[in-house]
């Protein structure tokens, strides 16, 4: 069932390190219908299990990105995903956009959170500040990829 359960993601999740290499976010992307039902218990196994645990989780669908802190399984936070990701898409609409996609405007996106945008903040810049990823984020980050068993690869 767990080779079933991961195909209904993308496939390339990201993992945020911080500058000790340890993780501080797991985010990868699904479809709508697999994300609002029983992906997040999915994503907070694979959260938990990559390399250290990264306290941070981030599951985004074309619909919505949901963001997790490690307290559960439920988000702590829901925001469009047009509202941020919008803005690093050609396509007006993210509405049948395929998970992959998604996970690389997600790394774009955070890119930009860590290392400067446009000389001004990121779109969702005020909540990654309340879920205190904001900090993290600028703090000497790369991203890297997870392996078959939860290491971490460049």
């Amino acid at each position: 069932m767990l080779g079933a359960e991961r195909s209904r993601f993308s496939g390339v999740a990201v993992v945020v390190v911080d500058e000790q290499a340890q993780p501080v976010l797991f985010a990868d992307a699904a479809d709508e219908g697999y994300a609002a039902d029983g992906a997040r218990l999915e994503l907070d196994r694979r959260r938990r299990t990559v390399a250290a645990g990264a306290p941070y989780g981030l599951l985004v669908s074309p619909d919505r990105m949901r963001f997790f802190n490690g307290s559960g399984p439920e988000p702590v936070a829901e925001v469009p995903t047009q509202d941020i990701l919008g803005v690093y898409s050609r396509t007006a609409d993210l509405q049948h956009a395929a998970p992959r996609y998604l996970v690389c405007l997600v790394e774009a996106w955070l890119s930009d959170a860590a290392w400067g945008w446009r000389g001004q903040p990121v779109p969702g810049s005020e909540l990654l500040e309340r879920l205190g990823l904001g900090a993290k984020l600028r703090d000497g980050t790369a991203h890297v990829a997870p392996d078959d068993r939860g290491g971490l690869r460049p």
